[in-house]
């Protein structure tokens, strides 16, 4: 048994001297730490400051970050409703209206009775057209000025219309009906009258260049109580 191990040992294939050489020297490179990865990573890097430090002396870096808050501006248009505009629409819709008091809900039996609204200009059908008479607080509008009585609640629409039907722009916040009005120029004014009653104050102003001098037109008032029941009252005026 011994005889054939040292036969064996003897014997026994041994690697040449080249190829151990070469086996060593590749073990050495795999050993080393790669800094290859590190070495472009740092290269980026120092590019990057260059190129930021060029962008800043042309006003580059100002010019690209405007463009990111506006491209941010224009996601959140897209994604977010816009509420200013809703007002507006409302505002439009909506100018105004009696605030609300106990008792006085719309709708309420108490203020209101069968049939159409009683809606009336003050001295009557028979009294003589208004005048347009220049806006004070501002000259580019005229004034048209009266007051009506209504004798029970009722959503009013007012609109100036010439003598074929033709609806012209009223000025909503230099016009008055019971309170103040708010809102953008609109053909239509709205305005809820909660508490039934004589001499409503209304104030419309329109813009001077759609009034010929001389030509007659409407303040055409539409009064729709909660029923359902509507009157429509045309007041004449003229420039």
């Amino acid at each position: 048994m011994k005889d054939i191990e040292k036969r064996l040992r003897s014997e026994r294939p041994e690697a040449r001297h080249e190829f151990v050489a070469t086996l060593a020297a590749r073990t050495r490179e795999d050993t080393r730490p790669r800094r290859s990865g590190a070495f472009r990573l740092a290269f980026a890097g120092g590019l990057s400051v260059v190129m930021l430090v060029a962008l800043a002396a042309v006003g580059g870096v100002s010019y690209a970050s405007q463009s990111l808050i506006g491209a941010a501006r224009q996601l959140e248009r897209l994604v977010s409703p816009s509420s200013a505009q809703q007002a507006i629409v409302v505002q439009g819709l909506s100018a105004g209206g009696d605030q609300y008091r106990p008792g006085f809900g719309f709708g309420d039996e108490n203020h209101n009775h069968t049939g159409p609204p009683g809606l009336q200009r003050a001295g009557g059908a028979l009294a003589p057209p208004l005048r347009a008479t220049p806006n004070r607080a501002d000259r580019r509008f005229l004034r048209v000025a009266t007051t009506i009585n209504l004798d029970e609640q009722a959503h009013l629409t007012f609109s100036v219309q010439t003598a074929d039907g033709t609806e012209l722009l009223i000025s909503q916040r230099r016009s008055t009906v019971g309170g103040g009005l708010s809102g953008p120029q609109t053909k239509n004014v709205q305005y809820s009258v909660l508490i039934p009653r004589s001499g409503i104050p209304v104030q419309l102003s329109i813009p001077r260049n759609l009034l010929i001098p001389g030509r007659t037109y409407f303040i055409v008032i539409q009064a729709i109580d909660p029923s359902g029941n509507k009157t429509t009252l045309r007041i004449p005026f003229r420039r």
